[in-house]
């Protein structure tokens, strides 16, 4: 199982995701690097990563029983309740730092979504009755 911490979550987008899930501790590792890879790859951020890695650890929390063992009890029901809440605080945080786009306000921008063939043109365009 691959799993990389040095302690500087700024140093690789793996280490930040760990970081952000409390994943930091090779003996007690809840992800393997490639299944950390692939959140990313999937979420195309650390934030919205770190958010389906808490959902996929509070849906294996909420499919294991609680257990007790005497006077010691472990909720894993609760468990999953705190990585919900996590993955949801994760998804609001990665909303906030989304960037708005307007398409067609640079004039650079307007002549690349003309040339694009693969874009459905409109029927009406600007100077469609001009007489030349």
């Amino acid at each position: 199982m691959a799993f990389t911490w040095t302690g500087n979550p700024a140093g690789s987008t793996i280490e930040a995701i760990r970081w952000y899930i409390d994943d930091t501790a090779s003996s007690n590792a809840k992800f393997q690097d490639a299944e950390i890879n692939y959140a990313y790859d999937t979420e195309y951020s650390v934030l919205g990563a770190a958010a389906l890695l808490c959902e996929k650890l509070a849906a294996k929390y909420a499919g294991e029983a609680n257990r007790s063992l005497g006077p010691m009890s472990i909720s894993l029901s609760n468990l999953s309740s705190q990585y919900e809440k996590k993955a949801q605080m994760f998804r609001r945080r990665k909303s906030a730092y989304a960037t708005p786009y307007a398409a067609n306000i640079s004039s650079t921008d307007e002549e690349t979504w003309e040339n694009d063939s693969d874009v459905n043109q409109p029927v009406f365009d600007k100077d469609m009755h001009t007489n030349n």
